[in-house]
């Protein structure tokens, strides 16, 4: 996988004669020119022009991925349809930078035609996609052995709404504690043309009606613009049912879970605004953690109808998916962890959202010249779950609490995070363990961290590339003195139901107390 200069090429300028037309001269300074010159391909490929990924259900296939280029050319494949062994885990991509290659094994128990395609969205929407093929071969396909027990089937409610989105509530440079309203505090240019956008989201509501959303508690109000936990454990079931409250077509597809051909399509075509479509996916053995994973593991989930402006837009969000007899009915972890924490490193371009041309028209009606750098510069927002200089809330805990961090990127070439944690390391067990307080994320990539929280304070997280981090990726978070241990270390619901169990114990049929 490869970004292909042409303008690099020995036969460039023989390339160019065969190129001119009517006797035309090219301009080769031209920017467009030099960017059609720029082929995002598979082995010399665009647009799922290369063939012979042909293969049989239970064959023993290995991807041998390989990458070139430049400093920004590094590839995060993705494969849908079937999931690849990599690094000791189940999972959908497989991540090289310029020089190196990485070697993935699949065992494919999933027919159809399937894509491949470049985890940096602009690379994918540029031609970076081919398919695989897979077939039957006339060998009977896999039936697990039916199992004596019912089906958890785990439904959700879940609708894409229009939001109004602030990325800097609180208009301070925690670093500088300078106002990010003054021109002169380093930051300004990502807050000063308008703290409101339109944007959409994925929220999650009580029942079918989809006229009583769930609002968010402590426990996970640090989603921000972010979709809710979808959980699940191996065995069940997951159903959506999803409707589009937007402005344009728009669907839900969770990464690194099995569907068929005509399901993918269905998510591709997307959701007509105002309508309701269920979704369906079982969960095998193979989605899930591996025997040396943590209990869960994070993988995302978005709308893949227009995924470069669809993700652009905020339709995103972060699937949890856990071994057998981790969580309860209520989607609680029965294990001995205390908190998850899902984190979403993304370069939100304004420019690429779906509703653009509106908070241009809405938030900047005098805008004139939309190609002014600085203008386009101020359009990337360097978030956490939307958020930038520290806005993102409630990243709490209490000293002996252990820790679940999901990690996540999306986005282009520049879309690649070293998560930096302050004050504490984390665990990272797949093939190998290790300890470290840095994770790196490709886009299209996810990652799963445990941490044990010994060490009370107010730390950072963030991104440490430098342009990222003084732009806003960056956030803190705080583990507070053992006596300060809140009630958020229980779901709502263990709690609603304990409580419901004590007042039924201390009241007779009159309703009167009984002690």
């Amino acid at each position: 996988m490869m970004n292909w200069f042409e303008q690099d090429s020995w036969y460039f300028n023989q390339s160019i004669s065969l190129a001119m037309m009517n006797g035309k001269m090219v301009d080769q300074e031209n920017a467009m020119f030099r960017d059609v010159n720029t082929l995002r391909a598979i082995n010399g490929r665009v647009f799922g022009n290369i063939g012979g990924f042909d293969m049989c259900v239970r064959d023993r296939v290995s991807w041998h991925v390989l990458g070139f280029g430049e400093r920004l050319d590094y590839q995060n494949p993705v494969f849908e349809g079937n999931n690849v062994q990599y690094d000791g885990r189940m999972v959908d991509h497989v991540t090289v930078y310029p020089g190196t290659s990485q070697t993935a094994y699949m065992t494919p128990d999933n027919p159809g035609n399937w894509l491949i395609h470049a985890g940096q969205l602009q690379s994918q929407t540029d031609g970076m996609v081919t398919r695989y093929n897979v077939d039957t071969c006339n060998r009977p396909l896999f039936v697990p052995v039916p199992v004596f027990k019912k089906t958890m089937i785990r439904r959700y409610f879940i609708a894409a709404v229009d939001v109004i989105w602030d990325y800097a509530p609180r208009k301070i440079n925690i670093v500088t504690m300078g106002d990010l309203r003054d021109p002169n505090t380093p930051g300004n240019l990502y807050v000063r043309n308008t703290d409101m956008f339109i944007g959409m989201a994925q929220r999650i509501f009580y029942d079918g009606t989809f006229s009583r959303q769930i609002q968010r508690t402590e426990k996970d109000n640090h989603l921000g613009i972010l979709g809710p936990f979808i959980k699940a454990a191996v065995g069940d079931v997951i159903e959506i049912v999803f409707k589009n409250m937007g402005s344009f077509d728009n669907s839900i597809y969770l990464k690194n879970l099995p569907l068929d051909n005509e399901m993918s399509k269905h998510l591709r075509n997307g959701v007509k605004p105002g309508d309701v479509k269920v979704y369906s996916w079982g969960v095998p053995e193979r989605s899930g953690p591996g025997k040396n994973e943590p209990n869960c593991v994070g993988y995302s989930y978005n709308s893949p109808v227009y995924p470069h402006k669809d993700i652009a837009t905020g339709l995103i969000g972060p699937l949890l998916i856990c071994k057998r007899g981790v969580l309860d009915v209520y989607g609680n972890r029965m294990d001995k962890t205390n908190r998850e924490f899902a984190l979403a490193f993304v370069i939100f371009n304004e420019a690429d959202s779906h509703y653009f041309d509106e908070n241009v028209r809405v938030r900047a009606p005098n805008r004139m010249n939309r190609d002014d750098p600085m203008f386009q510069q101020s359009n990337n927002k360097f978030s956490i779950n939307g958020f930038i200089f520290s806005n993102i809330p409630n990243l709490e805990m209490v000293v002996g609490d252990t820790i679940a961090w999901y990690t996540y990127s999306f986005g282009n070439s520049n879309g690649v995070h070293s998560n930096h944690f302050h004050g504490q390391t984390f665990i990272k067990t797949s093939a190998a363990s290790f300890r470290d307080d840095v994770i790196g994320v490709a886009p299209g990539a996810y990652e799963t961290v445990e941490m044990f929280a010994d060490n009370p304070g107010t730390w950072f997280v963030h991104c440490h590339l430098g342009l990222h981090m003084s732009a806003g990726m960056l956030g803190t978070y705080t583990i507070l003195p053992r006596n300060l241990r809140g009630i958020y270390r229980r779901g709502p619901q263990v709690l609603r139901k304990a409580r419901i169990g004590r007042e039924l114990r201390r009241r007779d049929k009159f309703g009167r107390r009984v002690y």
